[in-house]
C-alpha cells in the first residue's frame, strides 16, 4: 500500500469518526434529556467496559483471565472506572512477569 493511499484511508477513518460523533451531538440537541435518559447515558461507560473485558476473559490466555477478573472484582468494589482499568492492566503485567 502505497503512502499516498495509507494517508487518504486514515483521512477518511477520520472523517467518518469525526462525522458519527458530531451527528451524534446534533442528534442530542432534540432530546429531553430526562431521569432515565440521564441514567441511560452514565451507565454507557461501564456497558463498554464490560463488552471490552468479557471477550478477553473468554478468549485470552490465563494473563488476560486474571486481569479481567482483578478489574471485575475492582470495580464491584470501588465503582471506579479508571481504578478497574489501571489495576486490570497491572494484574495482567504482573501476572506475565511472573510466569
Amino acid at each position: 500500500m502505497s503512502t499516498q493511499t495509507l494517508l487518504l484511508v486514515l483521512l477518511g477513518m477520520t472523517v467518518v469518526t469525526y462525522g458519527t460523533r458530531l451527528v451524534g451531538l446534533a442528534a442530542m440537541r432534540y432530546v429531553p434529556l430526562t431521569p432515565w435518559v440521564m441514567d441511560f447515558l452514565s451507565g454507557m461507560a461501564n456497558t463498554v467496559l464490560v463488552a471490552l473485558v468479557i471477550p478477553l476473559m473468554i478468549n485470552g490466555d490465563w494473563a488476560m483471565r486474571v486481569g479481567g477478573a482483578v478489574a471485575v472484582a475492582v470495580m464491584t468494589v470501588t465503582r471506579n472506572n479508571l481504578l478497574s482499568i489501571t489495576a486490570g492492566v497491572g494484574a495482567v503485567a504482573l501476572f506475565r512477569a511472573l510466569t
